[in-house]
């Protein structure tokens, strides 16, 4: 399997906008690429091309976990990348395609256009931002970090096995000092700049990092749309979801 892509979200998210995104999803996507939800709550999905990875996300995660239990926004930007360490232990495909659970597929997009921006030599595809990390001795430090509502990771490549230790580390062992916020952007940026730094090649869809918000700006601005932050608050999914049913 060249292609696969994944998703996590609990019951709460699934009924405000992840199952608008699955149905966009099944109704606009490429047939032979398939979906798979990390479902925490174990809620079921019953729609083509879509499938249920359950909830195990092994022993590490429940002690990252708990370690974090005064922190709750670090325990759920977790869940996301726990699903995505499972999903580079367990998923078999050559690129595994990560997409939020806010994001609507608006129309399907082509695989020659996937294939053109995760090339065999590229290990990671991703929207690269920076952002402003003044500090005492360098008020000009900038923080690089990854829009992580979409990207690309190339299994195939040789330095796949690095990419995904280091990622996986820097959680098991709570190794957060040079990155900005303990999130999942932040984590696989910082990921993407170890490996950079040593000569592996990636592909950046937002490479002057001119935009925070990199997703509308970008080639794949015609096929998905991301309401992220405040903006999912807005966004009438019901209507959504109707255009889907009614239309594909």
């Amino acid at each position: 399997m060249k292609f696969a892509a994944i998703t996590s979200m609990n019951l709460e998210y699934y009924n405000h906008s992840g199952r608008a995104m699955t149905k966009s999803f099944s109704s606009r996507f490429v047939e032979s690429i398939p979906l798979y939800v990390y479902n925490e709550d174990l809620f079921n999905i019953k729609l083509k091309n879509v499938f249920l990875a359950g909830w195990d996300l092994g022993e590490e995660y429940e002690k990252f976990q708990s370690r974090w239990e005064s922190n709750s926004k670090i325990q759920n930007f977790a869940k996301k990348a726990f699903s995505i360490i499972h999903a580079m232990n367990n998923i078999d495909c050559d690129r595994l395609i990560w997409f939020d659970a806010d994001i609507i597929i608006e129309r399907q997009i082509p695989v020659q256009l996937l294939e053109l921006v995760s090339p065999d030599a590229v290990l990671s595809t991703h929207y690269g931002v920076m952002h402003e990390w003044p500090s005492d001795t360098n008020p000009n430090r900038k923080a690089f970090s990854c829009e992580t509502g979409f990207f690309i990771i190339n299994k195939k490549h040789k330095k796949f096995n690095e990419f995904k230790e280091t990622y996986t580390k820097i959680y098991v062992n709570d190794m957060f000092a040079n990155i900005r916020r303990f999130y999942d952007g932040e984590v696989y940026g910082e990921t993407v700049r170890q490996l950079q730094k040593s000569g592996t090649k990636m592909l950046d869809l937002n490479p002057e990092h001119k935009h925070k918000t990199p997703i509308p700006r970008s080639l794949l601005a015609p096929y998905i749309s991301h309401h992220k932050a405040g903006l999912k608050d807005t966004i009438d999914y019901e209507t959504l979801e109707k255009n889907i049913d009614e239309n594909g």
